[in-house]
């Protein structure tokens, strides 16, 4: 599924050179960071988002996770170093979020932010702090969430269960598919 906005296209990650370019994005925008923290299991068990520019490459990124009791987690927020000074893209990732949030029956999410800054775009989208601050690997992330209200004019959950069977049963018809099948 992708979905075109003035200067960019949006992608639901579905298939596995989508997913590699994701972490490609994540590599370029988190150069300076420990990978082996930064990529880690939930990145198999998550949805991720892809952005792209106009010339098809790949600008931006955000994995979404579903927390169980209509909670979810909007994390590992990734621009390109050579986009990042595009607001737009920080909303649109925002936007995207939270239009699939609501979409799943989604009524929390969940984020954290490590800077004053990162901190002001989050409420900016309407989030709160919590007052929870975890340190892990010298870094401070200070806990974000967001209420979200409950979309009357979203699928059913047996129609959510159907579109994400048939995306899989799309995918397993792809050349990814073929190829793992393969190995």
């Amino acid at each position: 599924m992708t979905i075109a906005v003035k200067d960019y296209s949006v992608e639901l990650v579905s298939d596995a050179q989508a997913f590699q370019m994701v972490l490609a994005v994540r590599c370029q925008a988190f150069h300076d960071e420990d990978l082996e923290e930064e990529i880690d299991g939930n990145d198999y068990c998550s949805t991720h988002f892809l952005i792209r520019d106009v010339n098809r490459k790949p600008v931006a990124a955000l994995r979404w996770r579903d927390l169980g009791n209509s909670c979810a987690i909007w994390e590992r927020w990734a621009i390109t170093p050579r986009a990042r000074g595009d607001i737009k893209l920080f909303r649109l990732l925002a936007e995207v979020a939270e239009e699939y949030s609501k979409f799943k029956g989604i009524r929390r999410a969940y984020g954290s932010a490590t800077n004053p800054k990162k901190i002001k775009y989050w409420k900016a989208f309407g989030a709160r702090e919590t007052g929870n601050v975890v340190t892990y690997g010298g870094k401070s992330y200070f806990e974000m969430v967001k209420d979200l209200p409950l979309s009357n004019t979203g699928p059913s959950e047996d129609e959510i269960h159907r579109i994400e069977a048939s995306r899989f049963f799309n995918w397993t018809k792809s050349e990814s598919w073929q190829e793992c099948k393969a190995v």
